[in-house]
């Protein structure tokens, strides 16, 4: 198992449109991993995804805190 998961992998296994069916599926679909396995793989693959929003989000915030200092 990788030490890292990147989000394109989480995402290229979407389905369009709507979420995907099973979320411990994402990375290793194709691996024979215990259900505590997948759990975690989704739990880690969650968790990364949200930092990044987080991260995403925050930047936006402050671009808007400097646009509406611009006028």
């Amino acid at each position: 198992m990788p030490d890292r998961i990147e989000i394109d992998d989480i995402f290229r296994f979407w389905p369009r449109p709507g979420p995907p069916p099973d979320p411990a599926s994402w990375v290793f679909s194709n691996l024979e991993l215990s259900q505590a396995a997948r759990v975690q793989v989704a739990r880690t693959n969650i968790a990364m995804a949200k930092a990044m929003l987080t991260a995403q989000l925050q930047a936006l915030e402050t671009m808007t805190q400097v646009l509406d200092a611009m006028g």
